[in-house]
């Protein structure tokens, strides 16, 4: 094929934009665009197309049977749609899709495209289109050698006309035959103009190879993937992962390369944020985040724990714990806080959290309640995570969430499933006989319920205290207010002697309170050796002490600052929020928030998977909330900006 001397045939994909207006100045296109028969290309194209076609029907055939049942449950009338398109030559062929619309939609449609918002729709085929399973049945079009998988897409014969008259050069794009996907899908979209469109489809003809076909066949795959694996339901899988699956998951995601020992899960967080990214460049579409008042601790906080790890006493442990916090914290809390997880998508958010803590509370009263029934004796719910005190931190975040979304949540069947959730959840709460997590589960209460449902925060408050009493007057000694002061007080002679043998220990002679012992490597560290008779895996059980000997000072004062704004930030958003949906939303997480810092004081809670992502989760919840309803103008920072001439 000779190409014509213009810069828009020899453009790569992706750099063709800014040369729209250059064509249309000098009226070069499409009408000098070049077209010879290829003919080596035209042998190879028929082979793999068929290849490709008769192996995607083998594949996806159980696949299409099950969309073709649903499609014929959904609506009366056939399950495929046969329509005329116009094709090689300007031949008319039948076109096969799965029916998205009502039968004779197309005849009240006419001479437009259909918009997203009409009710020519089927129950499900908005949902077929989005995710362009309708298109599925063009296979055996490739196979009829209708169509190939890549080229310009078939016209209706109704715009053939009009098309041909506006547009100069419009009936080149019939010289080859029309595709599945292609240029112009892949750069532009359903509702791209048909000039525009033609300036896509030219592009591919004048310059179409193989090698090129194959990759708008791989980008297609990726935006449907892209599609389908959205950001919501890849950080949804991996809260119910942590959340449900048994602790053996985790350590069978875990692999060693080079040395190194990491874990896929502490990595997918991450991962769904380069991939967003990739995929927004490759649209070019711009991408933004927004500001927020945690910006700056958060910013500090990890240039800090980088800054400390040449003083640690084992560097490269430190440098994983900066990755944990990283990886596992700020990605999530960023990526729920600049996602539609806070606005159209928040309930799937919600709901997971809520039903995975349900689920797990399910599970483990289960065996609660048969030991009691069989042997009379009351054991402790503690979880996959073996602590009941852990147990109630991931308690003390999905309570408040279901009961706001018991009292004020969508349908009656909703609120219903949210009332049945909180009740187990408060029971699995009562069960784990945590002081600290049923005194902090009446403080989450009050603070969910007292702006919307005083009496039923009353009456949990009510049962709470009960329970409280009666393993009071079952004889549990730890309930006994001589027993709790003495508890207290000895937990904190304990953490204190910890604390002061690791920073005086003279491996560490190099580190004071002002640098720490860097990020996550208290635990290493202290199996290296015994401190004061305590065993090796003592843990400091307090967040904010364990943070001062992680992080020195510094970081303690930068690790407060990103919760206090956020609170305050939070605080002020429930002031200016007018939706009353998500003001209770919002109300949740903040009481969530408030209840994970309480428990921060007996307990490491961020050091363990499923209570940072979940405690982030609820952070990024309420924060993202508040940016995106609770201030008059959103600020943000520009990470990915284009400027389009089309």
């Amino acid at each position: 094929m000779k190409q014509s001397p213009q810069p828009t045939t020899n453009a790569a994909p992706g750099q063709h934009d800014g040369h729209l207006a250059y064509i249309r100045r000098r009226g070069i296109f499409p009408t000098r665009v070049q077209f010879d028969r290829q003919h080596v290309y035209t042998l190879v194209t028929a082979l793999y197309n068929i290849s490709a076609a008769t192996l995607g029907l083998l594949i996806l055939a159980p696949f299409m049977i099950v969309i073709t049942l649903c499609v014929k449950l959904s609506s009366p009338g056939p399950a495929l749609y046969r329509g005329r398109r116009v094709g090689l030559n300007q031949r008319e062929f039948d076109i096969l899709k799965f029916r998205t619309m009502q039968v004779g939609s197309e005849a009240k449609i006419g001479k437009r495209l259909v918009r997203q918002d009409e009710d020519h729709y089927t129950s499900i085929g908005r949902f077929l289109r989005k995710y362009r399973l309708d298109e599925l049945p063009q296979l055996l079009n490739v196979l009829k050698r209708d169509m190939n998988l890549v080229g310009p897409r078939p016209v209706r014969p109704i715009f053939l006309k009009d098309h041909k008259a506006n547009i100069p050069g419009y009936e080149r794009r019939f010289l080859v035959r029309p595709g599945i996907t292609g240029q112009a899908q892949v750069r532009g979209g359903y509702y791209t103009t048909p000039r525009h469109k033609l300036f896509y489809e030219m592009l591919h003809i004048s310059r179409r190879t193989v090698l090129f076909d194959l990759q708008l066949v791989v980008l297609t795959f990726a935006r449907v993937m892209t599609r389908i694996f959205t950001t919501t339901l890849l950080l949804c899988w991996l809260l119910v992962m942590v959340l449900v699956a048994p602790a053996h998951f985790r350590e069978v995601m875990t692999l060693s390369i080079a040395g190194v020992t990491f874990n896929i899960l502490y990595l997918l967080p991450t991962l769904i944020v380069f991939i967003h990214l990739a995929q927004r460049r490759m649209d070019s579409k711009r991408v933004v985040a927004l500001r927020t008042p945690t910006d700056l601790p958060v910013i500090l906080f990890v240039l800090w724990t980088l800054m400390i790890i040449p003083f640690s006493p084992m560097p490269l442990a430190a440098l994983r714990g900066l990755g944990w916090w990283v990886c596992n914290g700020f990605v999530v809390f960023y990526l729920i806080l600049n996602s539609r997880m806070v606005t159209d998508r928040r309930s799937a958010l919600i709901g997971v959290l809520v039903g995975g803590v349900t689920v797990v509370g399910l599970v483990d009263m289960v065996p609660t309640v048969i030991e009691l029934t069989t042997s009379g004796s009351l054991r402790r719910v503690v979880g996959h995570l073996v602590n009941p005190v852990l147990m109630a931190v991931i308690i003390t975040l999905a309570l408040p969430l279901a009961l706001v979304r018991a009292v004020s949540g969508g349908s009656s069947i909703q609120r219903r499933i949210s009332g049945l959730s909180a009740g187990v959840i408060t029971l699995t709460g009562v069960l784990t006989m945590s002081r600290a997590g049923i005194a902090v589960m009446c403080i989450v209460t009050t603070i969910a319920l007292w702006p919307i449902a005083r009496r039923l925060m009353a009456l949990i408050i009510f049962i709470l205290l009960a329970a409280l009493a009666g393993l009071t007057l079952n004889g549990d000694p730890r309930m006994q207010p001589t027993q709790i002061v003495s508890d207290l007080t000895m937990r904190g002679s304990q953490q204190g002697t910890i604390f002061e043998t690791i920073i005086a220990d003279e491996r560490t002679s190099t580190v004071n309170l002002a640098t720490g012992i860097g990020a996550r490597v208290l635990g290493r560290f202290a199996r290296s050796q015994r401190y004061g008779g305590h065993k090796p895996s003592l843990q400091l059980s307090n967040m904010y002490l364990t943070v001062l000997t992680d992080h020195g000072l510094f970081g303690l004062v930068l690790f407060l600052m990103i919760l206090l704004r956020a609170i305050v930030y939070i605080k002020r958003g429930l002031i200016r929020v007018k939706d009353s949906q998500t003001r209770s939303d919002l109300q949740g997480s903040f009481a969530g928030i408030i209840g994970c810092i309480l428990l921060f004081f007996v307990t490491d809670a961020l050091y363990q998977l499923p209570l940072i992502l979940a405690f982030f989760s609820a952070l990024g919840l309420g924060v993202g909330l508040t940016a995106h309803y609770g201030t008059d103008q959103r600020k943000v920072y520009r990470i990915i900006h284009y400027r389009h001439n089309l």
